[in-house]
């Protein structure tokens, strides 16, 4: 231990500098230079991070630069956006919407647009919640939607919607916790198609009166919609019709 020794990862101050202690994380990001963050001065930099495309950037530390699976961002949110709707309206046809992982409010309408909304860290982390409003997300006019790593919540007539032509491509997304009076307290899709992948449809909740609206509490498609889905659970969602003689009927 003296002024001018390498830093090691070892618990001591092996150079006398605090400032230049090893196992500090300097930046505040979370990781230090023992915990493998490779510039410790950018608070962008960590093996946590997103790597993002043509910045130059080891942004996750691998060793690689704008690697192979590097994010190309149109707009960040929240870094360019405060909010996923803001960037979705200031978006032109074709964007990369990217989102940092966090809670943001919902609803999210495409209406008309061609948008990808892909989030960092994934549907644990990165979450739309409609706090009681209709839909959290919801696509229409002939909306083109690709969406990856983001889960909808807390919608109170389906969680997403997908009509007038509209047409959702979904990777890696889990809907959860949203009820309906309409079937699909999960997901609707209404003269519209839907290609759902590795996600996870589940404790979404259809209550209503009318026999006719009662089906598909997790998924529900009508008026010659196509829906695809691939290695996606639909589970745990439950469907009540409570009729006009006081008696209730409750499956799942």
């Amino acid at each position: 231990v003296y002024p001018g020794a390498l830093e090691r990862c070892d618990g001591v101050d092996t150079d006398c500098d605090p400032a230049t202690d090893e196992e500090v994380d300097e930046d505040l990001d979370g990781y230090s230079a023992c915990e493998g963050d490779c510039d410790d001065t950018d608070l962008a930099v960590n093996p946590g991070a997103a790597d993002l495309c043509g910045d130059g950037l080891d942004n996750d530390c691998d060793g690689t630069a704008d690697g192979a699976s590097c994010f190309t961002c149109d707009r960040i949110v929240p870094d360019d956006h405060s909010t996923i709707q803001s960037a979705v309206g200031a978006s032109s046809n074709g964007d990369e919407i990217c989102v940092r992982q966090g809670t943001y409010s919902g609803p999210v309408a495409t209406a008309g647009r061609q948008v990808e909304i892909v989030s960092f860290e994934g549907p644990t982390s990165t979450i739309i919640d409609a706090s009681g409003g209709t839909h959290a997300l919801q696509l229409e006019m002939n909306a083109e939607a690709t969406v990856s790593g983001v889960q909808f919540t807390g919608a109170s007539q389906g969680g997403i919607l997908v009509t007038s032509g509209s047409y959702l491509f979904a990777e890696d997304i889990r809907v959860t916790g949203n009820t309906s009076s309409l079937g699909g307290g999960g997901v609707r899709v209404e003269y519209g198609g839907a290609d759902i992948r590795s996600s996870t449809i589940d404790f979404n909740t259809v209550f209503t009166s009318d026999p006719a609206q009662s089906y598909g509490a997790g998924l529900f498609a009508l008026g010659g919609s196509m829906v695809d889905l691939t290695e996606t659970d639909v589970a745990h969602n439950t469907l009540t019709v409570d009729h006009t003689d006081q008696s209730r009927i409750t499956g799942r």
